[in-house]
Parts: structure tokens; C-alpha cells; sequence
């Protein structure tokens, strides 16, 4: 249509500068077959609490599930926690990981509600699972490897 208007559409630069102060960090652990099947009584802490006014934000969670003879017979799905259990956050993609009867790689970000800042600052971060009971048999491993920076709240 002559003389018709025809909009542009709008272009944004999203500059990200890096805070020098700020480092991406890496934590690597492996847990054996007797923690995990443990694993909802003795949850294993992947990182101390980082010290006062400070806090985890996890950037990603890779797990690397190395399959055994007998796969997890699942009576939960491992979940990382940053304080008490009312408050963790969870993989969602690491749900099922431990029932196959294969090795099997997750990369997943976290997803969780919002919770009060006191629950979340200068907290240990735990990995457990979320089930009613322990997991009841299995023989797999599973790597976990996590990135992270500290942060502080002043």
C-alpha cells in the first residue's frame, strides 16, 4: 500500500561487563554407590558456607551418571540444597537420572521459589535426594560437578 508506514523493528545491546571481583568457580565430586544409597539420611556437602554476608548462586549442575550392574530402584531424585531442606533448589533434569540401566550425562540449571534471604546466606550447599526413604538398591555412580560464583549481600 502506497504511503503505508512500515516500522522498524527496536534493537537492543545488552552489554555484560564482568565484575573482576566476582569469579565463576567450579567444585567436583563423586559420589559413591554407599552414599547414594545413604543418601537421604547422610547428605553430602559439596561446598562449606561461604561466610557471613555471603551466598551460592549456582550457575549449572553437570551430572554424569556412570551405571552399574543394577540400576537405582528410585524412591526420589537427587536434589541440591543451599540451607535447610524447606529451601533447596532443584535440577529438575536430574529427575530419573539414577534408574538407567546406562551411563547418561545431565547439564541443567536450577529452579526454585523464593525463600528468605536467612535461609540462603552463609549456608553450606548439600546434595540429597527427595524420596520418603533412602534409594533401595543400585550400583552407579554419579559425578557431580558444579559452577558457582559468591555473591554478598552488602
Amino acid at each position: 500500500m502506497p504511503g503505508a508506514f512500515k516500522k522498524r523493528p527496536q534493537m537492543f545491546l545488552l552489554a555484560i561487563v564482568p565484575n573482576p571481583e566476582v569469579q565463576m568457580k567450579r567444585v567436583q565430586t563423586t559420589l559413591s554407590s554407599a552414599q547414594l544409597l545413604a543418601l537421604r539420611a547422610s547428605p553430602v556437602q559439596l561446598l562449606a558456607a561461604p561466610g557471613p554476608n555471603k551466598f551460592y548462586n549456582v550457575l549449572g549442575c553437570t551430572a554424569v551418571y556412570i551405571a552399574g550392574a543394577t540400576p537405582y530402584n528410585l524412591n526420589g531424585n537427587l536434589f541440591l540444597l543451599i540451607g535447610p531442606a524447606l529451601y533447596g533448589w532443584t535440577f529438575p533434569y536430574l529427575v530419573g537420572l539414577l534408574d538407567e540401566a546406562f551411563d547418561t550425562l545431565v547439564m541443567t540449571t536450577p529452579s526454585g521459589y523464593p525463600h528468605p534471604a536467612s535461609q540462603g546466606v552463609n549456608v553450606p550447599l548439600t546434595i540429597t535426594v527427595d524420596g520418603a526413604s533412602e534409594l533401595l538398591s543400585g550400583d552407579g555412580t554419579v559425578l557431580v560437578i558444579l559452577h558457582y560464583t559468591i555473591e554478598s549481600t552488602s
